[in-house]
C-alpha cells in the first residue's frame, strides 16, 4: 500500500493517488491508443533529485505536466493511463520496481487488460513510458522485477501474493487470495477536481518544420565536409525522394509496433545505386527539431560519422526529414541520411 498516498504538487499536500486519474478523451488528435503512447511517450524526462542526487518523488496533476512540458515517470503514466482509459481501455499505473537496478527504487508503467475479442489488443499487456515500447507478459522478465500494487480512476489493488515477481504473478485482479481490494466507494470519495483538460496544438506544421530543419542539417553537413575533409556534399534529390517510405515505415514501427510494406522501397533504392557502387544509410530519431542536436547524434554514431566523412568518386549524398507534431509542442523526428559512391 506503499503508494496509496502521493504528494500532489500543486497543493503541497497529500492526496490517494488514484484522484490523479480522469478519464480523458482528447478531441480530434488521436484515432487510436497507440498514437496516444506515442505523444506520451515524446514528452521529455524531466527527474527531480535533491543536491545529493536523491530522488524527489512528486507526482503532478495533467494540468501542471503539461504546463511544464515535462515530468518524470509516474506524470508519463498519469498522462497515459488516463488517455487509455478515454478509449474505453481497462487500464492500470503499477508500481513496482526494475530489474536491472542495484538498488532498486520504485518505478511505474502502465497495464491494459482485454478480455474479449473485439480488443485491438489481447491480453495483458505492459506500457513502458520510458521508451515506448508495448510488451506482453512473456517479455516482460527482463524489464521488471517487482509489482507492489496498481490502481485505476476508481480502483485500488495491493498484491499480497507470495511471490511479488512480475513475471510469476496472476493479473487476476479480481481474486482475493492474490490482490487486496480497497473500498471503491472511499477512492470515490476522494475525487475533488474534474477540471477540463484540452491539448494544444503548435502553430507550426510537420511539413514546414522538417523542411526547415532538413534545411539546417544540409547546411551543417556541407560545413563540416569542408572542413573536416576539404570535401563538397552533393544531395541527390532522387536518392533523397526515394528515403521517404523508409521514414514512413520507422515511425510506423514506433507507434503500431509493426512495420509496413517497404520492399517496394528497397527495390526502388537499388535502381539508383549503380553496379560497382557502394551505399550506406543512417536513421536517427530525436524528440525535437534542433538540428544541432541531430546533427551531433549522426556524428557520435559510428556509422553515422562514417558516412559524412566518406570518400570516393561520384559521392552523393541522399537525406529525408520526418518530424511528426504533436499536441502540447511534443515532437518525434526522424532523419535519415544515406551515401552512394564508387571506392577510391
Amino acid at each position: 500500500m506503499l503508494s496509496l498516498c502521493t504528494t500532489y504538487s500543486y497543493l503541497s499536500t497529500y492526496r490517494p493517488s488514484v484522484s490523479l486519474l480522469i478519464s480523458f478523451q482528447p478531441e480530434h488528435h488521436f484515432s487510436n491508443p497507440f498514437q496516444a503512447f506515442r505523444f506520451v511517450s515524446l514528452i521529455p524526462f524531466e527527474r527531480l533529485e535533491t543536491i545529493g542526487g536523491k530522488r524527489i518523488e512528486v507526482w503532478n496533476t495533467i494540468h501542471k505536466f503539461l504546463a511544464k512540458g515535462s515530468g518524470d515517470v509516474e506524470d508519463h503514466c498519469t498522462l497515459l493511463c488516463s488517455l487509455l482509459l478515454g478509449f474505453g481501455l481497462e487500464a492500470y499505473i503499477a508500481i513496482g520496481t526494475l530489474k536491472n537496478e542495484s538498488q532498486p527504487s520504485l518505478h511505474t508503467w502502465v497495464i491494459t487488460r482485454a478480455r474479449n475479442t473485439d480488443s485491438t489488443e489481447k491480453g495483458t499487456l505492459f506500457w513502458e513510458t520510458t521508451n515506448g515500447l508495448r510488451m506482453k507478459t512473456n517479455e516482460i522478465k527482463e524489464v521488471y522485477r517487482t509489482i507492489t500494487c496498481v490502481f485505476s480512476e476508481y480502483e485500488f489493488y495491493a498484491n499480497i501474493q507470495e511471490d511479488d515477481s512480475v513475471e510469476n504473478a496472476s493479473y487476476e485482479f479480481e481474486d482475493e487470495t492474490k490482490w487486496k481490494r480497497m473500498n471503491k466507494d472511499i477512492l470515490k470519495s476522494t475525487k475533488h477536481w474534474n477540471f477540463p483538460i484540452k491539448l494544444l496544438m503548435g502553430e507550426k506544421d510537420s511539413e514546414a518544420i522538417s523542411e526547415e530543419t532538413e534545411n539546417a542539417i544540409r547546411n551543417l553537413i556541407t560545413e563540416y565536409r569542408h572542413t573536416a575533409i576539404n570535401d563538397m556534399a552533393v544531395f541527390d534529390s532522387e536518392l533523397s525522394s526515394l528515403l521517404v517510405p523508409l521514414l514512413e515505415n520507422y515511425e510506423m514501427e514506433r507507434v503500431f509496433g509493426k512495420s509496413i510494406e517497404v520492399d517496394k522501397a528497397k527495390m526502388a533504392l537499388s535502381q539508383v545505386v549503380p553496379s560497382g557502387y557502394s551505399f550506406k544509410a543512417f536513421p536517427i530519431q530525436v524528440t525535437s527539431a534542433d538540428a544541432k542536436e541531430i546533427f551531433a547524434g549522426i556524428m557520435q554514431n559510428k556509422t553515422g560519422r562514417k558516412i559524412l566523412e566518406t570518400k570516393g568518386d561520384s559521392v552523393r549524398f541522399g537525406m529525408r526529414v520526418k518530424a511528426i507534431v504533436y499536441p502540447e509542442n511534443a515532437i518525434g523526428t526522424w532523419t535519415l541520411i544515406a551515401v552512394k559512391y564508387l571506392p577510391l
